[in-house]
């Protein structure tokens, strides 16, 4: 009697640990399936024998089996999930050591060489640079799942105001001028006459950008375009991002907000990437009252909107 009890508090503990509701935990449900089980065979003998009809019985014996298979359906369904999760943390483990193993290798070999000495000012000028352009990039990584933790357990610090979505959108272009011309990409900012105000926080508006834009110019093979509007539609304010680029293949297009997916094509071409920025701009979005959906066609390019409600002035 003690092993049992022992058994069943042991079952809610581990349902406890997994932060899983008890109709959603497989051990708790084959021990709700055990018990029917067994309630159902004795309590078949005990009135099936002189008090119940044989139709009677059958329908017992069927509703049970109803029962039982519905619980099946629903262990089977938790264990596929369980599934994703493990397929989805052996993936995250295989991009994070990539995306920190190749800035760590990076910055190692720049400090040995530093230490070795001989390297004149401007060689270790040069070494920090790269020390500096690493560490931001690790930082980056470790802000974007900082980020997505945040998201999930639905604690993001928003700060909303009223801002104009086109001079956050100008600001943004403004920023990647650089960036875009050393990669053989124009980038041009198109709207800002209509008053496309909207109450969000701008900082996050801008992550939402950001995150888009660097994807448009990232996957721009040899020489492209991409161009940022802002306009009113239906009583939202809208913003769109577009690029001549690689576009997205058919096949993975209903795949492209999930966390850590990226698409084949785009993985011939840059090996760098999470896979987070479109699952952290989309819940950005969501968060804000707003929605996020795309138009691509693979080799001809991509649109990614998304639109926010208009504010009260």
């Amino acid at each position: 009697m003690a092993n049992s009890s022992s058994l069943t508090l042991n079952i809610f503990k581990q349902c406890r640990i997994r932060a899983v509701p008890l109709w959603q935990c497989p051990q708790f449900l084959f021990l709700v399936m055990g018990v029917i089980n067994i309630a159902s065979m004795i309590l078949a003998y005990v009135f099936g024998r002189d008090l119940l009809s044989v139709e009677f019985v059958i329908v017992i014996v069927v509703s049970i089996a109803i029962v039982l298979l519905f619980l099946s359906y629903i262990i089977t369904r938790n264990f596929e999930k369980l599934m994703e999760l493990n397929q989805m943390k052996t993936e995250f483990i295989s991009i994070i050591s990539h995306q920190l193993r190749t800035p760590l290798s990076a910055t190692r070999w720049a400090v040995s060489t530093m230490l070795a000495g001989g390297q004149t000012e401007e060689d270790k000028l040069s070494y920090l640079a790269l020390l500096k352009e690493n560490n931001d990039r690790m930082v980056r990584l470790l802000n974007d799942l900082l980020l997505v933790a945040r998201i999930e357990q639905g604690r993001v610090d928003f700060k909303p105001q009223k801002f104009l979505m086109q001079d956050v959108a100008a600001q943004v272009v403004n920023n990647f001028k650089n960036y875009a011309k050393a990669n053989n990409v124009n980038i041009v900012v198109e709207g800002g006459d209509e008053n496309c105000l909207v109450m969000a926080d701008p900082e996050y508006i801008k992550l939402v950008i950001q995150n888009l834009v660097d994807n448009s110019v990232r996957y721009i093979v040899k020489k492209g375009q991409v161009t940022v509007k802002t306009f009113l539609k239906r009583g939202n304010v809208v913003c769109a991002v577009k690029d001549t680029g690689v576009g997205i293949p058919l096949s993975d297009q209903n795949q492209i907000f999930q966390k850590f997916f990226r698409s084949k094509n785009v993985m011939r071409y840059q090996t760098e990437g999470t896979g987070l920025g479109l699952f952290i701009a989309k819940a950005i979005i969501e968060f804000s009252g707003g929605k996020m959906y795309f138009k691509s066609k693979e080799n001809q390019g991509s649109i990614f909107y998304f639109t926010l409600p208009i504010a009260k002035k």
